[in-house]
């Protein structure tokens, strides 16, 4: 098994010289995944490459029975002097076959 540290702005190129693709989860449901924004991205493009996709997560990330959470939950709201943002952190990955559960 070989492994290479690539920062965020690199990852959709190094997609293609992967065989497989490993990522995290923040919540995880029967039909979903929910993870930092950028993630679905990286899963739209391995699924095309045809790459497997395995996506780690703790147990207590596992649910069925909770609902997704609200829109609100997925957005920061950022400051800088008088400035205010909200920042979208996380978004909504729907469940393939090409995703497995580890």
């Amino acid at each position: 098994l070989r492994s290479k540290w690539v920062e965020d702005w690199q990852l959709m190129d190094e997609v293609n010289a992967v065989d497989a693709v490993l990522i995290g989860a923040d919540w995880v449901s029967n039909t979903m995944i929910i993870n930092k924004w950028g993630s679905l991205k990286i899963i739209e493009k391995a699924e095309l490459l045809r790459k497997p996709i395995y996506v780690l997560a703790e147990a207590f990330k596992h649910s069925s029975a909770l609902r997704c959470p609200a829109q609100e939950a997925f957005y920061q709201n950022w400051s800088q002097g008088n400035v205010q943002r909200w920042i979208k952190v996380f978004e909504v990955i729907p469940r393939s076959s090409n995703l497995h559960l580890i």
